[in-house]
Parts: structure tokens; C-alpha cells; sequence
């Protein structure tokens, strides 16, 4: 699995680009907002490589947290790669997790090939996955639980018992360290 790819813009294309790594041109899908780049621009992306029976692409991301959104949207069923890329270019991930922490499905119903239900789909599945604590952006969420589930497999326990105790630990608790110690209660 290809993580991440730093190189030059080789090309720009509608939806895509060539990024050129030591004379190898990787074809990656990207937001409108990377196509604004010039040519022969050094840029390094975070991947996601969609593996199906007919097709092997990779996209591309400026950030993480732009992986992690994407791979979010991906959750919805019905949501595929080029219609995540869509929305994602449509909109900012803070714009769209503001649109769905107040369950809004206009702004996600605006984009072009996103009609009304799958909209409030998206809202709904999601609505679960970002949370409703004020001022906590999904991304510093997703960053917790993975250094809880990273901290605790390697203190021996299995992912799927980890995964099952997060959603209980208190969310009065703030601190990961206490959060950490909250979850070693639950399993223990």
C-alpha cells in the first residue's frame, strides 16, 4: 500500500495529476484545490488506494486529516471515491463537519451528483462518527482514539475489545492519558 508520495507535478488533468517520483509518474486523483498548483511544483500527498476487481487508483491529500475525512465519507454507504472527491472539493472538511454537527443536509445537497436523501444520509451517518462535543474537530477525535487503541495493543489487548470500550469511556474525561486508564477499567 502506498501511505504517501512526494514529488514534482508532472501534469495536471481535470480531475487528477501525474506526480513524477525519481522518473515514475503515479496518476492520482486530487481536490480541485491541489489542481490550482503549477506544473513542476514539489508536493507531497497522504494516499488512499482504492482496490477494486476493475480498477486500481490512488488519491491524494495535502493533509492527513483530509485522508481521514475522505476515508469518513467512504463509510457512507453509497459513497464512493469520486463522489467523496466531489464533496471534498466542493466544500472544506471544517465547512462539512459544521454542516453535519447541525444536521444540515443543505450544504452537502448543493454539490452537483449529491441529491437530497443521499445528503441527508451522509448527515446522519456521519453525525455518529464526528460527535457533538462543541469546538472538538473530528480529526483531533480520530487522533485520541487511535493513540488509545495504539497504547492499549501494546500493552497485549486486541483491537476488536479495544474497539468495542472506547464508545464507553466517559466523555467528561478530557485528558487521553485519564481516558487511557478509564478504557484499562472497562476492559479490566
Amino acid at each position: 500500500m502506498i501511505g504517501k508520495l512526494k514529488g514534482k507535478i508532472d501534469f495536471l488533468g481535470k480531475d487528477f495529476l501525474i506526480l513524477d517520483i525519481n522518473g515514475v509518474g503515479y496518476k492520482v486523483f486530487v481536490v480541485s484545490e491541489v489542481l490550482r498548483k503549477e506544473a513542476s511544483v514539489e508536493l507531497a500527498l497522504y494516499t488512499y488506494n482504492h482496490v477494486r476487481e476493475d480498477i486500481l487508483a490512488l488519491y491524494g491529500f495535502l493533509s492527513y486529516d483530509e485522508l481521514l475525512f475522505f476515508e469518513l465519507l467512504l463509510g457512507v454507504s453509497g459513497v464512493g471515491p469520486k463522489m467523496a472527491m466531489n464533496i471534498m472539493s466542493a466544500f472544506s472538511c471544517k465547512k462539512i463537519e459544521d454542516s453535519v454537527l447541525k444536521q444540515d443536509p443543505s450544504l452537502l445537497s448543493s454539490i452537483s451528483g449529491v441529491g437530497s436523501k443521499k445528503a441527508e444520509k451522509i448527515v446522519v451517518e456521519l453525525k455518529g462518527k464526528i460527535g457533538t462535543l462543541k469546538g472538538t474537530s473530528i480529526f483531533s477525535k480520530i487522533e485520541e482514539q487511535d493513540e488509545i487503541l495504539g497504547a492499549l495493543e501494546r500493552l497485549g489487548y486486541k483491537s476488536a475489545e479495544i474497539k468495542k470500550i472506547i464508545p464507553e469511556i466517559p466523555t467528561n474525561i478530557e485528558n487521553t492519558e485519564e481516558r487511557i486508564k478509564a478504557a484499562l477499567k472497562l476492559i479490566g
